[in-house]
């Protein structure tokens, strides 16, 4: 079998052949580079944009037209300059593929086609242009591959390059096929639907939420882009079920609010839709940190959770699965193995891991493996590798034509074996750019074959088992090259972070049980806080303590959301009523909450009121009942508090003064009452006894004489 031509291994010299559409009069001589004939890095000012590569892999006699766009960045005019096709340095593997991607040399092999540009191009100006290289597959040594080519400009007829004449080059490659001699790669194209690290996105509603989302989802968002680059191209989903999820309806919502709820609807829908039709896996919820899940109790807890969701999600697709570990970080090891059980709901999981978090070797990862000593643990492998994936700012026609190269060179490198390999674009929208050639150069190139996940993470027959670092630590340090491209950044969600969040939707969702827009205040308190689990925080760890703190902020807000007045008050009687005042400090309605009152001392009974309801920014006192035992001062803790016996505000203290009457005041009155009865009778019968001694008439209405009267003093 003739080895695939990659970046050729050996020069090629027959490639040279009669020159495409050309007017130039010189003869299609190799490119010699200035000076020892050894190629010359260029500092020219000069642009040479690929825009088109027509067919992407050539076969049987069949011409390849290169369309580029050249523009004069110099400070001088170009007249009829000449656009030369110039085959690359050799080299084999994908090592040489990405280096010669990379690279701005002169190359000085042979001239695969050339054509002049008539007229000037003046400074600053452009000029399109087609250059054509006949009959690529039949010139070709090998079978089948990509050559590594040079796009080259000189502003004068000759093909003699140097620094003061030649643009900097651009480099792409030519892909061909004469005969098909190797066994084709199966490739599972992993698009992931995955949200930004905007904390916006889950703060306050309002404008500035709506907005986020329209970013993250609407018709310009990268998910719309990579929605419509992968419908119906054989791709794999994988989805964050939050995607799923639109917002739930709150009381009285403004047009901000009702807008977001239209637009995830419709993008739930067109998921929906995806999913019913395509392959797909369901991340966990917020595609959640598998690798914090496996690193403490409280943060397996959170991702146990958030799987769960996705367990629920996936169920309603027949063609939907929930049962895929994506670490962030690539790795794997033995003590990950055993700890994702925890999360899976004690099944192993098909752990996607990048192959070059795997054991080095001549050959690029591919297929799926088992773990050895576990026979039910499946490792699919992740090409993080591709050149596809590569971040470099190139043209949309030389990332496709990089794809194919980098294909053909890892396709070579067990050309007669049966393989298979997932290609997973990066998460939270970097990918989006690169999928159209990512599927560009699986559809064109021949020894590429579309692939189900379900394939791709099949252990082929007689595939050797895995031999798992001990530890991730271990993982980490003899993994070749970095891992996962999906995301960078290490997790920010630790033990006592993770502990956090639970206690803050624990503080959150009390509030929610006494609000009146109780239902959808709980869904957002949710969403928010099993957010923060989230994967796409690694690369942004200041988002992620923007969103904490929002929470952390409405949770101070929640033990404050009914104040309670302090104060002292005399208490003399037995039994009678205290009135406590309440206030609602929230712009919501409160309703069925529990004025708990505990006295400090057994001197003091109090009847618990009624649960009450309290309008926004109101205030409301509060009548019980109370019964004082015994004198004394008496201490009363007063608090608000949910049906559940959350506390919804900070205590207050009411101190009363306790002078109860007792049965003997009774008897007092009963007596003063008595008294005044007697001294009554006894002055009525006394002066009665007067008037009979005067022989006067007595005057009830006096109790004695006039002094005046002289029958008075005589008397």
């Amino acid at each position: 079998m003739t080895g695939a031509v990659l970046a050729l291994a050996t020069a090629v010299p027959g490639l040279a052949g009669p020159p495409a559409a050309t007017r130039a009069d010189a003869a299609m001589a190799p490119a010699r580079a200035a000076g020892a004939g050894t190629p010359a890095s260029t500092t020219a000012a000069r642009d040479v944009l690929t825009q088109d590569v027509s067919p992407l892999v050539a076969r049987g006699s069949q011409s390849v037209t290169v369309r580029v766009v050249v523009r004069n960045s110099s400070e001088r005019t170009l007249t009829d300059p000449v656009l030369t096709v110039v085959q690359g340095t050799p080299g084999t593997g994908r090592a040489a593929v990405r280096a010669w991607a990379g690279s701005t040399d002169l190359a000085t092999g042979p001239v695969l086609g050339q054509t002049r540009i008539d007229g000037r191009i003046r400074p600053g100006a452009s000029r399109g242009v087609r250059v054509t290289v006949p009959r690529l597959a039949q010139r070709a040594p090998s079978s089948w591959g990509a050559v590594p080519v040079s796009l080259q400009l000189a502003d004068d007829p000759s093909t003699e390059f140097d620094e003061s004449d030649a643009i900097v080059p651009t480099h792409t490659f030519l892909g061909f096929q004469r005969a098909k001699e190797y066994v084709p790669l199966r490739q599972a194209v992993l698009v992931p639907l995955t949200l930004p690290p905007d904390a916006t996105l889950f703060g306050p509603r309002g404008q500035a939420r709506l907005e986020a989302w329209r970013a993250a989802i609407g018709p310009r968002s990268s998910i719309a882009r990579a929605i419509e680059a992968g419908r119906g191209r054989d791709v794999v989903w994988a989805i964050d079920p939050t995607l799923l999820t639109p917002a739930r309806a709150a009381r009285g919502a403004g047009t901000a609010d009702a807008a977001e709820r239209r637009l995830r609807q419709a993008v739930a829908r067109t998921l929906g839709a995806l999913m019913s039709r395509d392959e797909s896996i369901v991340l966990p919820m917020g595609d959640a940190d598998v690798v914090a899940g496996t690193q403490s109790e409280s943060g397996r807890e959170l991702v146990d959770r958030q799987h769960a969701t996705a367990v629920r999600v996936a169920g309603r697709h027949p063609r939907a699965r929930a049962d895929v570990a994506w670490p962030a970080d690539g790795l794997t090891s033995q003590e990950r193995t055993s700890a994702l059980r925890g999360i899976f709901d004690d099944e192993d999981p098909v752990q996607l891991v990048a192959g070059s978090a795997l054991p080095a070797s001549g050959l690029t990862p591919t297929s799926a493996h088992r773990v050895e000593g576990e026979d039910d643990a499946v490792i699919a492998v992740q090409d993080d590798r591709a050149l596809v994936l590569d971040p470099a700012g190139w043209a949309s026609a030389d990332r496709r034509m990089a794809a194919i190269a980098d294909s053909a060179a890892l396709v070579a490198e067990a050309a007669g074996t049966d393989r298979s390999v997932v290609l997973a674009l990066p998460r939270g929208g970097a990918g989006d750019s690169r999928l159209p050639s990512a599927l560009a150069a699986r559809d064109a190139a021949p020894w590429l074959a579309p692939a189900s996940f379900s394939t791709a993470s099949r252990p082929a027959d007689g595939a050797g088992a895995l031999a798992l670092p001990a530890t991730d630590a271990d993982a980490a340090a003899t993994a070749s090259g970095t891992a996962a491209p999906s995301i960078g950044g290490s997790t920010v969600l630790t033990g006592a972070r993770s502990a956090r969040i639970e206690q803050l939707l624990t503080d959150l969702e009390a509030i929610a049980e006494v609000r009146g827009d109780g239902s959808s205040y709980r869904a957002d308190v949710r969403e928010a806080a099993r957010q923060l689990a989230s994967t796409r925080y690694r690369t942004a760890p200041r988002e992620w303590l923007s969103a904490i703190g929002t929470l952390q902020r409405q949770a101070r807000g929640s033990r404050g959301a009914v104040s309670i007045s302090s104060g002292e008050v005399n208490f003399f009687a037995d039994n009678g009523r205290l009135q406590v005042t309440i206030v609602n400090t929230l712009d919501v309605r409160l309703e069925g909450v529990r004025i708990v009152l505990e006295p400090g001392d057994r001197r003091l009974r109090i009847t618990p009121p009624e649960p009450i309801s309290i309008g926004p920014r109101a205030r409301r006192t509060v009548t019980v009942r109370a019964t004082a035992l015994a004198s004394g001062n008496v201490p009363v803790r007063v608090q608000a508090q949910t049906p559940d016996g959350a506390a919804i505000s900070q205590p207050a203290s009411l101190r009363l003064y306790l002078r109860p009457t007792g049965s003997w005041i009774y008897w007092a009155i009963g007596g003063a009452a008595g008294l005044l009865l007697v001294l009554g009778t006894w002055r009525t019968r006394n002066r009665a006894r007067r008037a009979a001694t005067t022989g006067a008439t007595p005057d009830p209405t006096s109790d004695c004489t006039d002094p005046t009267d002289p029958q008075g003093e005589s008397a």
